[in-house]
């Protein structure tokens, strides 16, 4: 009956027949026919209509969620030892059957699967490691995985702890996230609503060259912003760059980082720092995301983006075994907790007391003078994410007096040669690991004073905008007390060794 669709007067043609017949053969005395006939027609239509929908159904909307369900007789439920990693959680997926969109996920390894797009993944160790296995390999434990519906499911419960937040099982999920793109490479991103998904091709930043340097981190950001589109971006930085720590490591992979140095180098080469060009993306993200161009289509919605995955992604980055700190910066106005007395101290008090301080000294290191700022930024910012940081600090410092032959004094960096930089330690083999040690305490605090100056900038700039370039002149340009210990510090992990 295929040719009826093929004519679409055909149907009406059928209809008014059927009507005419109606009115024709209908006896006197019954219903009226014409009624009688026009409801017939109706019914015809709709049966008609059911009929077209079953041989063509309407497309599935594209932002529609994946239809999750399960082959298994049994009530499924996905709990806490589900997720402790991702063996644990593909071992979930194929031993409860889940299926997106009516097929399964995965199978395990002993069940016959011939759909080449399911890959067979070995289980390595006892940390749920997976590791995809060789052409004919015995594997011992192990499941058959599609790698694409694995991820769809991974999103559909993204999608659920958005509507419903459940901080149980949320920072679980994200590590199995971090797991999955690492392992299986499945470039799993931040969860977007449908409808506000951003294009990868979209840009988020532009640099004039492919040099970032930490004496001008905002090169070229003013006018990037302000421009009516991206055409003229330079060097540019897409969503798709920021998407994962891969995609990131990709990019940095074709720029330079300039440090307080002056010195140029690739960010990711082995055995270099990559927290100074995530701090640098940092600072600009953080500027773009106050700075957003209303009238650039989706802008305000890629700055925010950007900042949040720097935020993410970047503190998956480290250095000598120390994770790059990446600080989000605290809204001004609020109120801080101050002494035992558990009286509240006006935010604005304290900000200016804050401002009063520094930590940073181009002749020496003070840890009584970084403490003082540290511990008065926390109690302004109440913020976890400067608690971690504070308790980084306070640990190197624990572990600088062990080795420091004077622990209570200052550490005095005037004229600081390599074998000065040795005497400063009780075993003067420990002089590298001292060097390690101060440069994780002067970057950690200065994350933490950059912090401070964003926060100092968004509540008060306008009106102390004077006060605000002194207290730059802590941290940023080659000049600066911060720039001239990163220097030295950098000097003494170097040349040590070598002595």
């Amino acid at each position: 009956m295929s040719f009826i669709y093929d004519n679409p007067w055909l149907v009406n043609d059928l209809l008014k027949s059927a009507l005419d017949f109606e009115k024709k053969f209908l006896k006197k005395g019954q219903a009226d026919p014409q009624e009688v006939a026009r409801q017939n027609a109706v019914a015809l239509q709709s049966h008609i209509k059911s009929m077209q929908d079953q041989l063509n159904p309407p497309a599935k909307d594209p932002n529609a969620s994946a239809e999750i369900s399960t082959d298994s007789d049994k009530e499924v439920a996905l709990k806490m030892p589900s997720l402790e990693n991702l063996g644990t959680f593909v071992e979930f997926v194929a031993t409860n059957a889940i299926t997106v969109d009516g097929k399964r996920i995965a199978y395990m390894a002993n069940e016959p699967v011939t759909d080449p797009s399911y890959q067979l993944y070995k289980l390595e160790g006892s940390a749920g490691l997976l590791e995809l296995a060789q052409r004919n390999e015995t594997v011992k434990l192990g499941w058959r995985v599609n790698k694409d519906l694995l991820i769809k499911y991974i999103q559909s419960l993204q999608a659920i702890l958005s509507k419903k937040p459940n901080p149980a099982l949320g920072a679980p999920l994200q590590s199995i996230i971090q797991e999955a793109n690492e392992q299986l490479g499945a470039n799993v991103a931040e969860y977007q609503e449908p409808g506000k998904m951003l294009n990868p091709n979209d840009i988020v930043d532009g640099f004039v060259n492919r040099a970032m340097n930490i004496n001008a981190p905002y090169t070229g950001l003013k006018e990037f912003a302000q421009a009516k589109d991206t055409a003229g971006a330079g060097v540019s930085l897409t969503y798709g760059d920021i998407s994962s720590k891969e995609s990131l490591t990709a990019w940095l992979n074709n720029m330079k980082y300039v440090g307080a140095d002056g010195k140029p180098y690739t960010p990711t080469d082995p055995g270099a720092d990559p927290c100074g060009a995530i701090h640098i993306l940092y600072l600009r993200a953080s500027y773009l995301a106050k700075s957003a161009n209303k009238a650039r289509p989706n802008f305000g919605e890629l700055s925010a983006a950007y900042l949040k995955n720097i935020e993410t992604f970047g503190s998956q980055f480290d250095f000598n075994g120390q994770a790059c700190s990446v600080s989000r910066p605290t809204a001004g106005g609020q109120a801080a907790q101050q002494g035992q007395s558990g009286q509240q101290t006006s935010s604005a008090s304290l900000f200016q007391e804050i401002a009063g301080l520094q930590p940073f000294n181009s002749q020496n290191i003070d840890f009584q003078r970084i403490l003082k700022f540290v511990n008065k930024y926390v109690a302004l910012a109440n913020n976890p994410a400067m608690n971690n940081l504070a308790n980084q600090i306070n640990t190197s410092m624990g572990m600088a007096n062990q080795i420091l032959s004077a622990p209570e004094s200052p550490i005095i960096l005037t004229n600081m040669s390599v074998q000065g930089f040795k005497l400063l330690c009780k075993n003067p083999n420990q002089a590298v690991k001292l060097a390690n040690i101060l440069y994780t305490i002067i970057s950690t605090t200065g994350s933490m004073y950059q912090s401070f100056l964003d926060s100092y900038e968004k509540a008060f700039g306008e009106t102390y905008q004077q006060a605000l370039e002194q207290m730059k002149q802590q941290i940023l340009g080659g000049g600066s007390p911060y720039a001239s210990n990163i220097t030295i510090l950098r000097t003494m992990m170097a040349e040590v060794p070598k002595a």
